[in-house]
């Protein structure tokens, strides 16, 4: 049984629900469609997903890793999704994932910057 997953924002869900339906999505609505998920005719709609909380939370995650940063308080947490669903065993202190640290922080920063958020993000070192 290969289970597929594709990553995408909840407001994709206005623009899935009106391609399903036939209907042309407007052009106001930003979000793709996942209805090629839903078709296998594609595996994803984004490489990396970026979330925020308040000024208390950024993450950013790609298919396999999930990294949390709290800039309030200047702390990251990285989970490997693929063997820790339950985000349990923090890996950001493990130097073997060095360059998936620095790759997340990158990735969520152009995130950051495509969804207008202004938070500064000042990472600590790794």
């Amino acid at each position: 049984n290969s289970q597929k997953t594709g990553m995408f924002y909840i407001n994709s869900i206005f623009a899935s629900t009106a391609d399903l339906a036939g209907i042309s999505v407007p052009t106001s609505v930003q979000a793709p469609s996942i209805v090629p998920l839903l078709n296998s005719k594609q595996d994803k709609i984004f490489d990396t997903v970026f979330g925020s909380y308040l000024t208390v939370q950024r993450m950013a995650r790609d298919e396999r890793y999930k990294l949390i940063f709290y800039p309030e308080i200047k702390r990251m947490q990285l989970f490997d999704l693929t063997t820790d669903p339950m985000e349990i065993n923090d890996l950001i202190d493990s130097k073997h994932h060095r360059q998936i640290i620095l790759g997340l922080q990158q990735k969520m920063r152009a995130n950051q910057h495509n969804f207008g958020d202004q938070l500064p993000l000042h990472f600590p070192e790794i």
